[in-house]
């Protein structure tokens, strides 16, 4: 077993800095929902939160009526039953975005929904 000093410390082989394992990038795993950025769409960030944590659709001069703001990303929470403790429910955080090319490689793996106004074929 090596035994060396650092600042008066002792390391063992296990415990020198240059032989710690190096963090790997954690980066958020959240899920990805995209919708489009045109304001022609019945889905946009003016009211996509109200439609998918509360299940109601608000239009979205509603909601310019009552003051939101649109905004290019924003984190939202459905709510699921949790199998391990019944009548208790689980928040899962989902990142919604109105600006797809923002996201990277990685970012697209995350994807889970996208939302489309449009043509059939898109």
């Amino acid at each position: 077993m090596y035994r060396g000093t650092c600042d008066n410390f002792f390391f063992s082989d296990t415990t020198k800095p240059e032989n710690k394992p190096k963090r790997k990038d954690h980066r958020s795993r959240t899920p990805i929902i995209v919708v489009p950025a045109a304001g022609n769409s019945a889905l946009t960030m003016f009211n996509i939160r109200n439609f998918l944590e509360e299940f109601r659709y608000v239009s979205i001069e509603e909601r310019k009526r009552q003051g939101a703001k649109k905004e290019t990303e924003l984190i939202i929470h459905r709510k699921k039953p949790n199998p391990s403790h019944p009548g208790q429910s689980l928040s899962i955080p989902y990142r919604v975005t109105d600006t797809p090319l923002r996201l990277n490689a990685q970012e697209w793996n995350q994807v889970v929904a996208v939302f489309v106004a449009g043509p059939a074929w898109q």
